[in-house]
């Protein structure tokens, strides 16, 4: 059977530990990937730390050039603040366009 978008998106967090022989999981990444793999495959836009941030935009990015089908949601961290609240902005004058 053929992985959901969740499935994927889980898989391709674990990935870092794998390739990357100085990353180190402590009990908050482990937390941290279950929140990060349930926002991102609800929400267009999540809220993380940077390292998260770059882990789920990485992933996000090796999925669609794999043509995984279904949404992962954009990441940004509090230095993009500011970007973050512009894209919100941007979609809720799109919607009420509509």
């Amino acid at each position: 059977a053929a992985m959901d978008v969740r499935e994927a998106l889980l898989a391709e967090l674990l990935r870092e530990p794998h390739v990357n022989q100085t990353f180190r999981i402590n009990d908050h990444d482990a937390m941290d990937l279950v929140h990060t793999a349930s926002a991102a495959t609800v929400c267009d836009y999540v809220l993380l730390d940077r390292g998260w941030t770059s882990r789920l935009n990485n992933a996000a990015d090796r999925m669609q050039r794999a043509a995984v089908r279904g949404k992962v949601g954009r990441a940004f961290a509090k230095p993009h603040l500011q970007e973050f609240f512009d894209h919100l902005m941007r979609d809720e004058s799109s919607e009420s366009s509509r």
